[in-house]
């Protein structure tokens, strides 16, 4: 179990940076994240569309379905799944439209 606050590893003056989820009929909800590239595919010589991954602390309510934008881009959670002890959360993005 980690015995450290997770606001030390999603701190925005570091790694971090704001997220906003949006969901229908639902408030904003402004969250740090540290966002990377999905790049399993990366080598396989095809085309694939361009995934990424959203890490966050699991507190924050963030679902399948919801879009996350950062203020530039937007993307759709395709799914969100539990890491370590279940206390940081990585939500897989596909670019949305």
């Amino acid at each position: 179990m980690i015995e450290t606050d997770l606001a030390t590893f999603f701190d925005v003056d570091e790694f971090a940076r704001e997220f906003t989820r949006v969901r229908a009929a639902t408030a904003d909800l402004v969250f740090p994240a540290i966002l990377g590239v999905i790049d399993e595919h990366a080598f396989d010589s095809h085309a694939t569309v361009t995934m990424r991954r959203l890490r966050f602390a699991a507190a924050h309510d963030v679902q399948s379905g919801d879009t996350v934008t950062d203020g530039v881009s937007s993307w759709l959670v395709e799914r969100v799944e539990l890491r370590v002890d279940g206390s940081e959360a990585e939500a897989v993005l596909v670019i949305s439209a």
